[in-house]
């Protein structure tokens, strides 16, 4: 079979994942059999009915690391947490990485003095922006100005 990745999604009726296989997958910089790897992931896809166990990690063939050293692990999407395997995998091992739901980040509370020019009922909306979320997050407030 010929090098490379392929990706697909597989469910059992209940649990679905998205699986990215590699196959005979060489070391950067080498192009002997000896260093080939084979192995695949598993994501868990949102929503299924076990949305809090999501990744699994399963090596086949892991060939010879090359002489910089193998780094197995997880990390999130921006690189700032994240788990080594260690010690390093064996052929034929398996690795589950349990996680659960997001948790609220908590609350801001923002005081600021205002002056109204004109007496009545308003609505007033705060938009916040983040690197760290999707979106605005908008929140609404009413005031009373009186005269």
């Amino acid at each position: 079979m010929p090098c490379g990745a392929r990706i697909g999604s597989l469910t059992d009726g209940a649990d679905s994942w998205l699986v990215v296989d590699w196959q005979d997958v060489p070391t950067f910089g080498f192009s002997d059999p000896g260093h080939r790897h084979d192995f695949q992931i598993w994501i868990g896809i949102n929503g299924d009915a076990h949305p809090d166990e999501d990744v699994t990690i399963g090596y086949g063939d892991i060939g010879i690391a090359s002489t910089d050293g193998l780094n197995a692990g997880a990390e999130n999407r921006d690189g700032s947490s994240g788990v080594n395997i260690t010690p390093l995998p064996v052929d034929g091992a398996q690795y589950v990485i349990t996680t659960s739901g997001p948790l609220p980040g908590g609350q801001v509370v923002i005081t600021f003095d205002a002056e109204g020019k004109v007496a009545g009922d308003y609505v007033l909306t705060a938009r916040m922006t983040s690197n760290l979320t999707a979106g605005t997050t908008s929140a609404r407030s009413g005031i009373h100005v009186g005269q």
